[in-house]
């Protein structure tokens, strides 16, 4: 068995004192922007990251990542958290919108057959009806540590991955591993399985 080893240099001195733009504003001017609002700010139009959102209620935490940047994200977060549940359309933690289907179209679907309508036997119908998504997780978090009343979220970008999708799961799985009092839920802590290296 060959291991090999490899000498990944750090971050520089040059890279630490050179600023590119020693006049860039900290925090953007938009007033939906809860990295810069409620948070400390920096990079929130940056795509590709990890981060973090913290409940300024009580302080628990949710750990996600997006190609996107962290003020789109971040506005998508709070849309789910001002939805209400009857309404038709929702939106998953992956930002992803989430239509339910009418009272007309509820129940099994119908099939027309020369002028007659027959019922479409019920082992074709995984591909036709999908199961309904869980709700976000900021959303569950405030009914049901809040009562349904929305607290104020900051948000803050922990890594800058670019467009490595694999990297920034990666990186979001080792942050939701280290993080303590968080909202993730338990299927999101097994989407990346991080191998460890015993030495006995």
């Amino acid at each position: 068995m060959k291991i090999g080893v490899t000498e990944v240099p750090g971050t520089s001195l040059k890279m630490k004192l050179q600023v590119s733009d020693p006049f860039k504003k900290k925090k953007c001017e938009s007033e939906d922007c809860i990295v810069c609002v409620e948070g400390d700010g920096g990079r929130c139009r940056t795509d590709g990251v990890v981060y973090k959102v913290t409940c300024k209620g009580c302080d628990e935490t949710y750990i996600g990542q997006s190609s996107k940047n962290a003020y789109t994200r971040g506005k998508e977060h709070v849309g789910t958290v001002s939805v209400r549940g009857s309404q038709a359309q929702s939106q998953t933690d992956d930002g992803q919108s989430q239509v339910a289907p009418s009272s007309q179209t509820r129940g099994r679907p119908r099939r027309q057959t020369g002028g007659t309508q027959s019922q479409v036997p019920l082992s074709q119908l995984s591909g036709i009806i999908k199961k309904p998504q869980p709700k976000p997780t900021l959303k569950a978090h405030v009914d049901e540590k809040h009562a349904g009343e929305p607290p104020k979220f900051k948000m803050e970008v922990v890594k800058m991955h670019g467009g490595d999708a694999l990297l920034r799961q990666i990186s979001e799985a080792v942050q939701i591993r280290e993080t303590k009092g968080q909202m993730n839920r338990q299927e999101e802590w097994r989407q990346i399985q991080l191998p460890r290296l015993g030495l006995s």
